[in-house]
């Protein structure tokens, strides 16, 4: 049984979230239902790096791809942990930090421009990451990329689990909730309805800093350029809706797009440095299989 950079992000992040229940939780049935879900997620990781292969047709997207399996989980058993370390907001100071950089409030800024048409370009992009995921994997294996595939995976688990994380140690709800008083609401006609129905249902209270929507829909335009550059090319224009969505959306602060942003290319950077560095370490007489391939098909 060969371990994969996959597997070590996955058994790593339920790990620390465990250590941190232990360290900072109780037994209450939310931190054991944690504990579980973890256990479950190690146990997933270990049987498919032992069972299913790396190879084949359609093998190497199960291989590589479980952990898509294991996001939204992860992402929902967070919302235990979000006061558990700190137990207030950082909205206050983080909302001083951007008016004192930038000489003024920006959500207050934008909620001047009360254009209905705007808001829902902008919630048309950003609705567009709820069918992300299966299009992209769908581009991915129709296009039989696996070793891109591959490669997106990791880079997605160090995006959310590095996201995830900062969802509780340092806790924002977000504009929409911290400055709920002072703003005039927003209203659209489509696409804002279905992201406000979409976020009520799911998303957690405190899941902010940073955002992890401008993370992953960035790493997976990334990988997806690289199979399919006219595709790629149409989800550069919808990252770029989604992004300034964030923050017109009232999601997020201008400061965890940034974060967002900047933990995608941590994670490209950190994905393919990786990839080269297994490569470099290969025999010498596996290098013209790789060549061939134009990448380390070797490494799990």
């Amino acid at each position: 049984m060969r371990l994969s950079a996959i597997d070590m992000w996955v058994m790593g992040y339920a790990l620390f979230a465990s250590g941190v229940a232990f360290l900072f939780g109780d037994s209450s049935d939310v931190f054991i239902r944690s504990h579980m879900l973890h256990g479950a997620c190690i146990t997933a990781a270990l049987l498919i790096a032992r069972y299913v292969p790396g190879h084949g047709r359609w093998w190497p997207f199960l291989r590589h791809g479980y952990p898509l399996l294991l996001f939204g989980f992860l992402y929902a058993d967070t919302a235990g942990y979000i006061h558990l370390i700190f137990s207030d907001w950082n909205d206050p100071a983080l909302i001083r930090f951007e008016e004192s950089l930038l000489g003024f409030n920006l959500i207050s800024v934008l909620s001047k421009f009360d254009a209905t048409w705007l808001l829902e370009i902008w919630m048309a992009g950003y609705a567009f990451y709820y069918v992300l995921p299966p299009f992209v994997v769908t581009v991915l294996i129709v296009s039989n990329r696996p070793e891109i595939f591959r490669r997106m995976s990791i880079a997605s688990c160090a995006a959310f689990f590095s996201s995830y994380a900062m969802f509780y140690l340092y806790p924002l709800e977000g504009p929409r909730y911290a400055m709920a008083s002072v703003l005039p609401p927003l209203s659209g006609w489509f696409f804002y309805p279905l992201v406000m129905k979409i976020q009520n249902a799911g998303a957690i209270h405190g899941g902010c800093m940073p955002s992890s929507h401008t993370a992953v829909a960035w790493v997976a335009t990334y990988y997806t350029f690289q199979a399919n550059r006219r595709i790629g090319a149409a989800l550069i224009v919808i990252s770029t809706l989604l992004t300034v969505g964030c923050v017109w959306g009232r999601f997020h602060y201008l400061t965890d797009v940034v974060a967002g942003f900047t933990i995608f290319l941590l994670a490209i950077w950190l994905t393919e440095w990786y990839n080269r560095s297994d490569a470099l370490d290969m025999p010498h007489d596996a290098a013209p299989s790789l060549l061939h391939t134009g990448g380390s098909s070797c490494i799990q």
